[in-house]
């Protein structure tokens, strides 16, 4: 679709923008074989790609919460309130 046919304003999510805002991205862990125990390991990770030393990265679990898991203890870790608290 053409863009200049509906011109509309971006619109964001209330947690999307909140990553934009700090630069925040989440991405799909694959399981390594060699350090899986059984039990659930963490398959999300929230980080800064353009800071990796200046924040400390989130890990969400596998389960169906599991990116909004990373989000929450990204900003844990960092002292950064989330997107609901701000």
């Amino acid at each position: 679709m053409n863009p200049d046919l509906f011109p509309i304003d971006e619109s964001l999510s209330p947690r999307l923008a909140w990553m934009r805002k700090h630069g925040v991205v989440i991405i799909h862990l694959e399981p390594d074989p060699d350090a899986y125990d059984g039990g659930s390991y963490k398959q999300w990770k929230a980080y800064v790609p353009d800071h990796p030393d200046r924040f400390v990265p989130g890990f969400g679990d596998s389960g169906s919460d599991g990116e909004d898991q990373a989000l929450e203890n990204f900003a844990m870790f960092n002292n950064i309130p989330l997107w609901y608290q701000e």
